[in-house]
């Protein structure tokens, strides 16, 4: 089966950034959070919406 490219450059960022993190996944969180933070891109909210008049 060929290689795709994609996923295996996403497999080898991911193996980078968990060893930078010594496989902690609260620092990883913790690194995401401060990027996002410093973004400027406006990010989506994938929650689902309520309906209106729903009691929970």
């Amino acid at each position: 089966m060929e290689q795709d490219h994609i996923i295996s450059e996403v497999r080898k960022n991911r193996e980078k950034l968990s060893e930078k993190f010594n496989n902690d996944l609260d620092k990883l969180f913790d690194h995401f959070k401060k990027e996002e933070k410093k973004s400027k891109v406006k990010l989506k909210n994938f929650q689902p919406k309520r309906k209106s008049g729903s009691v929970e």
